[in-house]
C-alpha cells in the first residue's frame, strides 16, 4: 500500500492515514499513489514554488531588476521602508512592482536597441513618482511618512547606469 497519495482535484499530497475509503479529506476520489520524492516535488509545485517562464522572460525580468536596483537602489529603498521581510523577499516584490508599473505605463524602462549603447542609456524612469511611492509602501502595508510624497521626485530620480 502506498504511503502518499496525490489528489488531482485538491492539488495536494495526503498521507495514507488521511485517506479514507479512497477519498481525500475534501471528499475527492481522484487519488493517485505516489512515492516520497514525487510527493515533495508535487507539493512544491502546487504551492507555487516553480514559476514557468521562458528564457527571454527570465532575462527580461533580470534586466528590469538590474535597471532599478543599480547603484544600490534596492538597498536604499529597503532601508527607507524597513519592511518586515528579508531583503530577498523585498527585492522580489519590488521587481514585480516595477514589472507591473511598466505594463501599466507609470514606469518607463529605458532600454536601447543596441547592446553597444552607452551605459547611461539604460535607465528606469518613474513617470508618476507619487504613485510609485504609494504602491511601494502598500506592498508591505506600511504607512507613508508625512511629507514623503512631496519628495517623491527626488527619491525616484531617474536611475541610470554609471559609465
Amino acid at each position: 500500500m502506498a504511503r502518499l497519495y496525490w489528489c488531482e482535484e485538491c492539488q495536494r499530497v495526503y498521507a495514507a492515514e488521511y485517506v479514507v475509503d479512497g477519498q481525500c479529506l475534501q471528499g475527492h476520489d481522484a487519488l493517485v499513489p505516489i512515492g516520497r520524492f514525487s510527493g515533495m516535488v508535487k507539493s512544491f509545485i502546487a504551492a507555487g514554488g516553480i514559476e514557468e517562464h521562458s528564457e527571454p522572460q527570465i532575462r527580461h525580468r533580470q534586466l528590469i531588476h538590474a535597471l532599478w536596483s543599480q547603484n544600490e537602489r534596492d538597498q536604499q529603498f529597503f532601508q527607507l521602508l524597513t519592511p518586515p521581510v528579508s531583503l530577498g523577499k523585498f527585492t522580489k516584490k519590488v521587481d514585480d512592482l516595477h514589472l507591473r508599473g511598466i505594463a501599466e505605463g507609470w514606469i518607463h524602462a529605458g532600454i536601447p536597441l543596441s547592446p553597444l549603447a552607452e551605459p547611461n542609456a539604460y535607465h528606469i524612469e518613474y513617470t508618476e513618482p507619487e504613485r510609485f511611492i504609494r504602491e511601494l509602501y502598500a506592498l508591505f502595508d506600511l504607512p507613508i511618512p508625512e511629507g514623503l510624497l512631496d519628495q517623491a521626485g527626488a527619491l525616484t530620480a531617474t536611475s541610470a547606469a554609471r559609465p
